[in-house]
């Protein structure tokens, strides 16, 4: 398995463990800021100062969402329908994990992710 492979899985592996620990706050289905359709990109932990868009495939999300939003996500919700991989850097390159339909981060510090999400797509 090469390092990029190990990241992802890792990466995936600490969402699932967020995931599983709801009731203590940490990730869940019910996140804070999350729409009822889409994905909830947040610039503050906790759901706060946040858009939501379409479970589209998003390369740049300068271009996408806009400048102010590029490497300033702290938190996510996704209810999508879709499960969304989120990578470090722009055409889906970096580090990634991976947000369930349903399932949020509350806070992307926590899996060593804050402020650096570029671009993401459905997985």
């Amino acid at each position: 398995m090469n390092a990029r492979s190990k990241t992802t899985l890792l990466g995936a592996v600490a969402v699932t463990a967020l995931t599983m620990t709801a009731g203590m706050g940490v990730a869940g289905a019910a996140q804070p800021g999350t729409a009822a359709s889409g994905i909830s990109i947040c610039k503050d932990a906790g759901g706060k100062n946040c858009t939501t868009r379409q479970a589209t495939t998003v390369w740049d999300l300068a271009v996408a969402v806009g400048s102010s939003w590029q490497d300033s996500i702290s938190s996510i919700g996704n209810n999508s329908g879709y499960n969304i991989c989120f990578y470090e850097h722009n055409n889906h390159q970096g580090r990634s994990f991976i947000v369930p339909n349903g399932q949020g981060v509350n806070d992307l510090s926590t899996i060593g992710f804050n402020d650096s999400v570029s671009s993401w797509k459905p997985c």
